[in-house]
């Protein structure tokens, strides 16, 4: 895509699904459960995540991939204390193979998800940081080749 100016329609064609975003809390301890959720026998499917950096180790058997997490100030994840998490309403229930987000507590549905992209571009004056951030970062191993 071309940098410039991007209309409604443009953003619908890339988020067309209208999932509701849900605000939930969980803990320290069971957020990195979630985390491991992304690797079972039968696939991986990495969560793109925001304010963590989460190290992971491949080559590690499963349920114990993530080697580390800390939060955007650089804290490592406390599993005792509560975290405000944000995902999209199917994934907060539990489906596509993270049943363990429908432990959390406190759930508050905060919107639709084109309308955060639309308000989160409104805000920032339509700039997008387009370099990799460094938000889940592979210390060991390689994913599966056919992921993408």
């Amino acid at each position: 895509i071309k940098a410039g100016s991007v209309n409604w329609g443009q953003l619908f064609a890339v988020q067309p699904f209208g999932n509701r975003i849900q605000r939930v809390e969980l803990t320290g301890a069971e957020l990195l459960a979630v985390l491991e959720e992304q690797f079972t026998e039968a696939r991986t499917n990495i969560l793109q995540i925001s304010g963590l950096t989460v190290h992971l180790d491949l080559t590690k058997p499963l349920g114990s991939r993530v080697v580390s997490v800390t939060t955007a100030d650089g804290a490592p994840l406390d599993p005792k204390k509560t975290y405000k998490v944000a995902a999209n309403a199917f994934l907060a229930d539990g489906r596509h193979g993270y049943p363990k987000l429908k432990v959390a507590r406190n759930r508050e549905d905060i919107g639709d998800d084109l309308t955060a992209l639309v308000d989160y571009l409104r805000a920032n004056g339509a700039k997008v940081p387009t370099a990799a951030s460094g938000r889940i970062v592979i210390d060991k191993g390689a994913l599966p080749t056919d992921m993408h």
